[in-house]
């Protein structure tokens, strides 16, 4: 990609479509697509997904998919730093205050 020029300015009364230097600029830049982007240029650094599949930062410059599972699952965080996964929601994995709430109101 580094020889793609930088995107051309245009006034703000031009339509980008009708701009000559601007559709020349757009089609250099969809020529020369192919692959996988990374990350650093826009794109996921992934190339095949599965219906289903759902994005996350693992790093601070890397994204991962989480495939996805069998019904009656729950996407389930797993704190600050954590990749997230999914699971069965059980007693464990409700604040303590809603479970006060739903004793006093039921």
């Amino acid at each position: 990609m580094s020889n793609i020029q930088s995107v051309p300015a245009i006034p703000i009364r031009d339509d980008p479509l009708q701009n000559a230097q601007w559709k020349n600029w757009f089609l250099q830049l969809t020529r020369n697509v192919n692959g996988t982007w990374g990350v650093g240029n826009g794109g996921t650094g992934i190339n095949t997904y599965t219906i289903g599949d759902i994005l996350y930062a693992s790093a601070a410059t890397t994204l991962s998919k989480l495939a996805d599972v069998a019904t009656g699952n729950a996407l389930i965080s797993g704190g600050v730093g954590v990749a997230p996964s999914y699971g069965k929601i059980t007693i464990l994995h409700i604040s303590p205050d809603i479970l006060a709430f739903a004793a006093a109101y039921g």
